[in-house]
């Protein structure tokens, strides 16, 4: 029998169908919401990275001009400054850098361990470094008034002799577009070669590391152990001024690498000889017409042979400048184990050979007084280190303290057969460093001064700016 259509079996599959439909509209309208929420939380997100970025860019900004105006005027001597201000476009950066009076950061003699305040840090805790032993100046500068934020920048002007901090090979920028910059294959350095010029033939030198002063040069430096050539530390992040030239303006240190540091009267900070006066008395000796001296005094001048003797274990001996025509500079050490130790505790001296007609300097005996030995300005002429002796100590090398400071001299260093030289201190140089030895077996070794005392007040220095920027 035909049974009767029903009509309730027809609306299980359409309501089902229908409640799907609006679980799908509702999904979806949680989704998109949940869309709409996370793009407004990323657009909000956005919109705060923009203005952290354009704060974050403007605070390096405001750094930038400041250290841009540290090092246009800071390192200077003796400079004076009225307060000033710089501001960028659109708010990106700005300045407002503090006067002062007089400023030089060479001639600094205060220290970070012996200061009395040291804002903002507190007044007892000294700047956050490791280097007690540097001088400094202080400079302040604060962000310019567009800026929301309050920036305030401590600009602590460092200087220090290189010599002193490891770098004990420093090549200058050279004297002359001719010529080979020449260093010797049997010099070895227990620290690092800085290099201003990236003509030097550095190839052979070995070293526990060097630094390219500049972008572009590609001198390469060997290992200590001279196997195989290293790579350098990269560029200098932090410019450093070089106390060694001054212009024909206002003196100013530069950052060049070039070398002026025995007689510079426009920058007198980085200069030897004015140095010099500062911490003792100079004796000039520019005639050979007549003897001085005898075999006991701290200066011998034997007239007949035209020979200039210099004793450095003697305790009344003076800076002593030489410009005349002498045959020969004798640098004459200490020849007894006691004589040695004692020389530790006399003061440092410094022998200028000004005259460029002098070649020959013989070193007799071995050398443990703080020496720093000048040569030049000169033209290319030769500077011939003449070693004659043997270790104190039994079977050692030839000890010598000294830092050898030489403007333009050809230098060139001979050794006794078999017998080894350890400089401490270092070479400051723009010019060739030439060994006598054809080898290539070290045989001169450059090592590090460990107690500079009074030395790190002779030295001219190298200066820097460390600046601590803080955000109120």
């Amino acid at each position: 029998m035909h049974r009767p259509f029903s009509r309730n079996k027809s609306r299980h599959p359409r309501g089902a169908a229908m409640m799907f439909a609006l679980a799908m509209v509702l999904v979806g309208a949680i989704a998109v919401t949940g869309m709409i929420c996370v793009l407004g939380a990323r657009l909000q997100q956005s919109e705060r990275m923009a203005s952290a970025s354009q704060r974050r860019l403007a605070w390096t900004n405001t750094e930038a001009a400041n250290r841009q105006y540290g090092y246009v005027y800071s390192m200077r001597d003796t400079v004076s400054r009225s307060a000033s201000s710089a501001s960028l476009a659109s708010n990106w950066g700005g300045l407002q850098a503090t006067a002062y009076t007089n400023l030089s950061a060479f001639r600094s003699t205060q220290r970070p361990d012996d200061q009395i305040v040291s804002y903002p840090f507190n007044n007892i805790q000294v700047p956050p470094t490791v280097d007690y032993g540097y001088f400094y100046e202080r400079t302040t500068a604060d962000s310019n008034s567009n800026q929301a934020e309050h920036v305030s920048m401590f600009n602590y002007l460092k200087s220090y002799p290189a010599q002193l901090q490891g770098d004990l090979l420093v090549l200058h920028k050279r004297a002359v577009t001719s010529g080979d910059y020449y260093l010797s294959d049997n010099l070895r350095v227990d620290g690092r070669v800085v290099i201003y010029d990236g003509t030097a033939l550095t190839t052979d030198v070995r070293a526990n590391s060097y630094i390219h002063m500049k972008p572009g040069f590609t001198n390469s430096v060997k290992n200590n152990a001279g196997t195989a050539a290293q790579l350098p530390e990269n560029y200098a992040i932090t410019p450093t001024a070089t106390a060694g030239y001054g212009g024909t303006s206002t003196p100013t240190a530069v950052t060049n690498g070039t070398l002026k540091m025995i007689n510079n009267t426009d920058f007198t900070p980085g200069s030897l000889l004015h140095l010099g006066q500062t911490t003792g008395s100079w004796t000039n000796y520019t005639s050979t017409s007549s003897d001085v001296g005898n075999s006991s005094s701290a200066v011998q001048i034997s007239k007949s042979s035209k020979v200039i003797t210099v004793r450095l274990k003697h305790t009344g001996l003076t800076h002593v400048r030489i410009n005349a025509a002498f045959s020969e500079l004798v640098l004459e050490g200490q020849t007894t184990a006691s004589d040695y130790t004692n020389a530790d505790a006399l003061s440092p001296i410094i022998v200028w050979l000004e005259s460029s007609s002098v070649l020959n300097i013989k070193i007799t005996g071995e050398n443990n007084r703080r020496l720093i030995f000048a040569a030049g300005p000169g033209n290319g002429d030769n500077l011939n280190l003449n070693f004659q002796s043997t270790s104190l100590v039994s079977g050692g090398p030839l000890r010598w303290r000294m830092n050898l400071i030489s403007e333009y001299r050809n230098t060139y260093i001979s050794l006794p057969s078999s017998v080894n030289v350890q400089m401490t201190g270092g070479i400051r140089t723009n010019w060739a460093v030439n060994c006598t030895d054809s080898g290539s077996t070290v045989r001169i070794i450059l090592q590090r001064e460990t107690t500079p005392q009074d030395l790190e007040k002779l030295l001219p220095r190298d200066g820097w700016m460390e600046t601590y920027f803080l955000v109120r």
